[in-house]
């Protein structure tokens, strides 16, 4: 449990980070991927090599759907919290868990519980309280393009998850560690031509290739590395509760670094929002 938590604490500081940085979103994610590729794949060359040498095709394919879901899940994501906030970016980002329940609804035919039906509602209600009325300090051209992006990362963020655990279950050798190597790799592949496409190629200065390698060790290696680990073996539905303390914490980091302060109505919207993530989030 103090595995995920820390994890949490961890990751809450993605967003404020890519704030931080002057280089376009595109690219962030670009140097936030390959970064920790390079730290990342080497250790599971050495740790897991048997592992690697025998991935079979349907592993494979899952891994790079997944880097594919991520870099449209990173891409669209540090658009939304630099449009429309850390805050309101990181809940929209977490709504994944209607999205990965419409899934296994459609593709796995699981049944709908009165208790999905109701977080849908109240997750639904706690958006357009949040999300409804652009905030004094949003920039009005940007903000519903924004809150869009966000939509889109709840949707790609699903489909990374679910694309990981089918690479896991096909090829169980590579654990953790290997797949999510294997899925940056992929997303780093994918991400190069889309940050051409955006025209976003740049060499970074000293203070943003900094902050860049800040993003890549902290959250993206090591707070994910607590997380998988602490979720080996803490009870599910206590781990899901702490994991919205990344949101929560998001929306605090917003406020006191960039102060994007939530009126009473979008902090009442946060909150159903988040209870709605935790309804959802329960089996």
């Amino acid at each position: 449990m103090i595995r995920v938590a820390l994890g949490a604490v961890c990751i809450s500081f993605a967003p404020a980070l890519v704030n931080w940085i002057g280089v376009g979103p595109t690219l962030v994610a670009l140097f936030r991927t390959g970064l920790a590729v390079l730290i990342l794949v080497p250790w599971v060359l050495v740790t897991r090599r048997n592992a690697v040498r025998t991935i079979p095709r349907t592993a494979l394919l899952f891994v790079a759907l997944a880097g594919l879901a991520f870099a449209i899940d990173l891409s669209a994501w540090h658009r939304s919290v630099r449009y429309a906030g850390t805050g309101l970016g990181t809940i929209l980002a977490n709504t994944q868990v209607f999205y990965l329940s419409a899934l296994g609804i459609v593709l796995f035919r699981e049944a709908v519980t009165r208790r999905f039906l109701a977080a849908v509602v109240l997750a639904v209600v706690g958006l357009v309280l949040l999300a409804g009325v652009r905030p004094s300090w949003a920039d009005p051209d940007l903000y519903a393009v924004g809150v869009m992006y966000g939509v889109l990362t709840g949707a790609a963020y699903s489909c990374y998850i679910l694309s990981l655990e089918r690479a896991q279950r096909a090829h169980p050798a590579l654990g953790a560690p290997g797949t999510l190597a294997g899925a940056l790799v992929s997303a780093t592949l994918f991400l190069g031509p889309m940050a051409v496409a955006a025209g976003e190629i740049e060499i970074p200065g000293t203070r943003d290739l900094l902050l860049l390698v800040v993003l890549a060790l902290g959250p993206q290696i090591v707070g994910w590395l607590l997380i998988v680990r602490g979720l080996q073996t803490a009870p599910v539905s206590r781990a899901g509760l702490i994991l919205l303390a990344q949101p929560a914490l998001a929306t605090v980091w917003g406020a006191l670094f960039f102060g994007e302060v939530l009126t009473a109505r979008q902090a009442a919207g946060a909150v159903l929002t988040l209870g709605a993530i935790a309804l959802g989030s329960r089996r």
